[in-house]
């Protein structure tokens, strides 16, 4: 068994891990995504923020995305989500609405690297307005 005196960034590192590996035991029990998240710490303790999202037929139900469906129309959203639209090179699908991001609230993935942006409503809005009207 290990024994801390104090936290640090190195130990924090290694007690992150044997966290997150512990965690999947419990993701695997109860069909669950555990992220373990941002970590504060001192000298005699730490604090971290834990995510909890449901598994539902192998996909992780995000609050965007519930929320998204949930609030589209009192938000305005004239598409779909999973809406998918060009802008320059790349191939943007639109997988959630975040409520507290009131200037850039819709949550785009990549589908070229993976990454995730926030963009406004308005904008994506008029991609489908001219995709709808041009298909």
């Amino acid at each position: 068994m290990k024994t801390l005196q104090q936290f640090d960034r190195g130990n924090l590192k290694d007690l992150r891990e044997a966290i997150n590996n512990r965690l999947s035991f419990l993701e695997l029990d109860y069909n669950i995504k555990i992220k373990f998240g941002n970590i504060n710490y001192g000298d005699n303790n730490f604090t971290a923020q834990v995510k909890c999202d449901l598994v539902v037929d192998g996909k992780v139900v995000e609050a965007i995305t519930s929320d998204f469906e949930k609030y589209k129309d009192a938000w305005g959203l004239k598409f779909p989500l999973g809406f998918t639209f060009h802008d320059g090179d790349s191939i943007y699908k639109v997988v959630g609405l975040k409520t507290k991001n009131r200037k850039y609230p819709i949550i785009c993935e990549s589908l070229g690297n993976g990454k995730r942006y926030k963009l406004t409503r308005k904008f994506i809005n008029l991609k489908y307005e001219e995709k709808e009207g041009g298909a």
